[in-house]
């Protein structure tokens, strides 16, 4: 067992090559992967749109950014969350450089209940 804080990163590191994508953990038959993402004022690529083959949870640890699906935009700050259904058309149209932003994301297979009142995600 290795513990570590997904909020710790090498600065020097990260500054000379833009976003990282890190696996955290996945499982054996790829039905579920587990990422840290760093991100400084990085977006996706004119008319790039992701449309997974997983749904995709993701939560923005630190800083800030927007999500842009179809005409509207979700703007995320620290400690926001999203479950994207696998295939959802959807890009990255803005991501804070100070602060950088550090993403969780876990993809997989889910089915989903939020609760506002009990303030949690339930993966079924």
């Amino acid at each position: 067992m290795k513990k570590f804080n997904i909020r710790d990163f090498d600065a020097k590191a990260f500054n000379k090559c833009g976003e990282v994508f890190e696996t955290i953990a996945s499982s054996a038959n790829s039905t579920l992967k587990v990422e840290r993402i760093l991100s400084r004022g990085d977006v996706s690529e004119d008319g790039f749109w992701y449309e997974q083959d997983k749904d995709e949870f993701v939560m923005l640890v630190f800083g800030c950014a927007r999500i842009q699906t179809g005409d509207s935009e979700i703007e995320l700050k620290d400690g926001d969350c999203l479950l994207i259904p696998k295939m959802f058309r959807h890009r990255v149209s803005y991501t804070s450089s100070n602060p950088p932003c550090v993403w969780l994301a876990v993809f997989g297979d889910f089915e989903s209940a939020f609760s506002p009142k009990q303030g949690r995600v339930a993966i079924q």
